[in-house]
């Protein structure tokens, strides 16, 4: 069947299966795995060397990204991603448990990095950056997420950039002369905490 041009949306756990069927025909088989995709209008089937899985897709259009990219972006910094990320981790021990908040905040030229939880315990650490355009700011957002895209960024520095007008962060992979270039981008809206 014709699927709209918007494609089609795969549930996290048919993705998950597909990853753990792919990994083990990687490590049982040489280098000609074959692996065929056949969709229609409700459905998912792959098949990993004669080995079948089919995935009921979800029933809903992909959304607009375009609409919630930050644009205009008036504060650029740029980090480096294992600082940024090992600061991330140890402030968000004293985060609350249920939002997982961890401020960014900068202030006259030092950037700093604070969680704090219901019973009023608070971390902080300040965050050397490679290079900062705009104003100072103070925006929140679930440390998880940061986690996550520090995790599978693999330059070792990376661009955050806010708009004013926006509650969203986009953060994007920024290479060095010899790393691989990437232009994935990830988008982390803010919380309010």
């Amino acid at each position: 069947d014709n699927l709209d041009d918007n494609g089609f949306i795969f549930p996290k756990k048919g993705v998950d299966q597909l990853i753990a069927m792919m990994s083990a025909m990687k490590e049982s088989a040489d280098d000609n795995t074959i692996v065929t995709l056949k969709i229609n209008k409700n459905s998912l089937q792959t098949t990993v060397n004669g080995i079948s899985m089919l995935s009921i897709l979800i029933e809903a259009k992909y959304p607009d990204i375009t609409s919630i990219l930050p644009n205009n972006c008036n504060r650029v910094l740029v980090v480096d991603r294992k600082l940024f990320q090992d600061t991330i981790t140890r402030v968000s021990i004293m985060s609350n448990s249920l939002n997982k908040a961890v401020e960014m905040v900068l202030n006259n030229g030092l950037f700093t990095i604070k969680a704090k939880n219901s019973n009023h315990e608070e971390a902080k650490d300040d965050i050397d950056y490679v290079s900062y355009t705009g104003d100072n700011f103070e925006i929140a957002f679930n440390s998880d997420y940061l986690n996550n895209i520090c995790r599978v960024i693999s330059t070792s520095k990376m661009k955050i950039s806010l708009s004013k007008s926006s509650n969203n962060l986009l953060i994007e992979p920024m290479a060095d002369e010899n790393e691989e270039q990437s232009y994935a981008r990830y988008i982390v809206s803010r919380i309010i905490v």
